[in-house]
């Protein structure tokens, strides 16, 4: 009897951590540095289905694979974007198909292209109004895939916008 009423709780228990771990804490690293975006005011575009959308926080994340191919922070030009810093760019790492990165106004430096460097499918960067110098140019050198880059109110010179044009000349860069 009591072998019998111990399998039942048994049982019931797993039914109940299966049940739960589903409720509980996103575990998709995609979904989690989505999250983030979303609640730091950030929005990213999509592509499910062949389709392509942007989500904001206003209409949060679809159920799904998300594939997530831009991540973009609605602010005004002069405004800052103090909410991502070299320490949040691993988070975009989790994006691995991530095309479109646009970062104007946010407080990162030339220490964070390198992590900016190791997203593989990276075809264009907005570092409008950072900290970038020539230092983190040589950062992006090996960024093969890079296509646009805008340097636009960046401490960076012509003599570092040369030497990475001749690096990537296939990037067209704006500064």
């Amino acid at each position: 009897m009591f072998r019998r009423h111990f399998q039942r709780f048994s049982t019931a228990l797993s039914l109940l951590l299966v049940t739960l771990a589903g409720c509980g804490a996103e575990t998709d690293p995609e979904r989690i540095a989505a999250g983030w975006v979303l609640e730091n005011g950030g929005q990213l575009h999509i592509v499910q289905g062949g389709k392509s959308t942007t989500v904001t926080s206003d209409s949060g994340l679809p159920d799904g694979t998300l594939n997530v191919v831009g991540v973009a922070w609605d602010i005004y030009p002069g405004d800052r974007n103090p909410r991502v810093t070299d320490a949040e760019l691993p988070r975009f790492r989790d994006f691995p198909q991530l095309k479109s990165l646009d970062l104007w106004g946010s407080d990162i430096t030339d220490a964070g292209l390198e992590t900016i460097a190791q997203l593989p499918a990276l075809e264009q960067l907005i570092l409008t109004d950072t900290k970038i110098t020539d230092a983190g140019l040589r950062r992006l050198q090996d960024v093969k895939k890079l296509r646009e880059l805008s340097l636009i109110g960046t401490s960076t010179t012509k003599d570092g916008v040369a030497q990475l044009k001749r690096a990537l000349p296939n990037c067209r860069v704006r500064n």
